[in-house]
């Protein structure tokens, strides 16, 4: 996942398995972002802006995945229980799919997010939700 220019996020992500899907999610600060990247993939660099990266993968017998195209929608809340609907748009980098969208937040705010995802439209549609806790970049 996050081949986009993001080193070291690997270790970072965090998934859920539903059948033989697996979905992958991580909300970062899009000040680590390069300018470059965040123009290619047009995001806001901003203090108070993150990136939400969503990738569906299927997962074959031998245990195997390989990312596959997905429905893709969701929404997160705050603690005073503003919600906000997420707009995903979906990158296509070689063989990777991402499903990437950007918020605005608040530092040491923390955030519930629920995303649905319906990889195959024969499929129901799944449920994920999480809590995340966002920060701001230190000042350079």
């Amino acid at each position: 996942m996050l081949s986009f220019g993001f080193i070291g996020f690997a270790q970072a992500e965090q998934f859920e398995t539903y059948g033989d899907y697996q979905i992958h999610y991580i909300a970062f600060s899009s000040e680590i972002i390069s300018p470059e990247i965040a123009q290619q993939y047009e995001l806001e660099r901003a203090r108070n802006r993150a990136v939400l990266n969503i990738s569906v993968l299927k997962v074959d017998v031998s245990g195997s995945t390989k990312p596959v195209s997905a429905a893709v929608r969701g929404s997160f809340t705050n603690l005073a229980q503003q919600k906000q609907t997420l707009d995903f748009h979906r990158v296509v980098e070689g063989d990777a799919i991402y499903y990437l969208a950007s918020l605005r937040y608040t530092d040491r705010e923390t955030l519930k997010f629920d995303i649905e995802f319906q990889p195959d439209s024969s499929q129901p549609v799944r449920k994920l939700s999480f809590n995340q806790q966002l920060y701001f970049e230190p000042k350079k």
